[in-house]
């Protein structure tokens, strides 16, 4: 073991490492890179740093440049990287792996990769190419601020001159909030693709626009207004006549979707019938059988799809780990909720397209919804459903 890899008296400055950290390496080593160019670049525009024996130092500026421009530069190499691994597999797509530490050529791949998987992406992209272009033109390659010469005994730098750290500190901060918006829009679409509403050309966004266009499914045999939709829809997006009809399975196969065209996709093992148990007298405590299992599951599931904002796809994937036990659904829980949070219950039925179903919850439901408007905050949960 290595010196300074033992544990000291105080546990608080030991930093978890590799299998010990517990999280994402990759997001690890892209936020300290990240962060420790702030932190260099706040000591050099103060010119000053506190050592760690508590003691303050001055810094040599002309020094402390080299690291601040490798961290934030590496910063940027680690991001694209990562980026063009996960944007490569949105569309269920083989994962690409970025070999290399050209930043232009980097730059390349994750454009392209934006523009061939989710245009959003690439508004987010554009916030960061200026910089990264800007580093790629100085050290295109990683060596450039960590060595004083090349391989061939050549300075670095030598036609630079200076770099104002007041002026790089605003570019780093600017670039690291850009990055960061990248990275928060990335994780929801990555979180959209796996509701699987999407298909190999288009995204879930691009089906909304469509379902929009679209006039009601009844009309489509006869609408003059769907053939000339279609002919746009499929110019505006290079599509073959095969690509729009898995377009429209898509949306027929999509609860929130399907509603947008006139039409109903039916909730597995829920029926209006089952609204009887809620709206009734019965104890909460003795509700267990007068359902089935699966319908216990499927109205928890319908709850969870408005308590977590989450799409109306969302209802599918909480149902199937439902009924994989992931957690357990309680009967008297379920039941408590549809008495007290109605409007939870609303929200989803709206969400998920069910018409029939929203309409018999409203009307048997009208004593328990008037009491949650006259009392939003009497809430009450015995289990844990996450």
């Amino acid at each position: 073991m290595c010196e300074f890899s033992k544990q000291g008296f105080n546990p608080l400055p030991n930093a978890s490492i590799g299998s010990n950290a517990g999280g994402d390496n990759e997001f690890g080593y892209m936020h300290g890179f990240s962060t420790a160019s702030e932190v260099l670049l706040s000591a050099a525009i103060r010119q000053t740093y506190m050592a760690a024996d508590g003691t303050e130092a001055a810094v040599l500026l002309d020094t402390l440049i080299y690291p601040i421009l490798f961290c934030a530069r590496h910063h940027m190499e680690l991001l694209l990287k990562s980026a063009i691994k996960r944007v490569s597999t949105l569309r269920e797509g083989e994962q690409r792996i970025a070999a290399g530490h050209d930043l232009g050529d980097l730059l390349k791949q994750l454009s392209l990769l934006c523009r061939e998987h989710d245009s959003r992406l690439v508004v987010k992209l554009a916030k960061l190419e200026v910089t990264i272009s800007e580093f790629a033109s100085i050290d295109s390659t990683g060596k450039t601020f960590r060595y004083a010469y090349d391989t061939d005994s050549v300075l670095h730098l030598a036609d630079l001159g200076t770099i104002n750290v007041e002026a790089l500190g605003i570019s780093i901060g600017h670039f690291n909030t850009a990055a960061m918006d990248f990275e928060f829009c990335l994780e929801a679409l990555e979180e959209e693709y796996g509701y699987a509403t999407k298909t190999s050309k288009l995204s879930r966004a691009q089906l909304v626009e469509l379902a929009t266009a679209l006039p009601c499914k009844s009309e489509w045999a006869t609408s003059e207004r769907f053939k000339d939709m279609k002919r746009a829809f499929i110019d505006k997006y290079a599509l073959s006549s095969r690509d729009f009809q898995k377009a429209i399975y898509a949306i027929q196969g999509s609860y929130s979707l399907a509603r947008m065209i006139g039409e109903i996709k039916p909730l597995p093992h829920v029926e209006p019938t089952d609204i009887a148990v809620f709206a009734g007298s019965t104890r909460v405590d003795e509700c267990g059988t007068l359902l089935s299992k699966e319908k216990w599951q499927a109205w928890m599931a319908i709850y969870r799809v408005a308590h977590e904002c989450q799409p109306a796809e969302y209802f599918d994937i909480k149902l199937e780990r439902y009924r994989a036990g992931e957690p357990q659904v309680y009967s008297r829980d379920v039941v408590r909720l549809t008495r007290q949070q109605p409007s939870k219950f609303i929200a989803a039925l709206e969400s998920l397209g069910q018409s029939t179903l929203l309409g018999e919850f409203q009307q048997r439901m009208g004593e328990y919804i008037e009491a949650e408007r006259l009392a939003p905050n009497r809430l009450g949960l015995s289990g844990a459903h996450e």
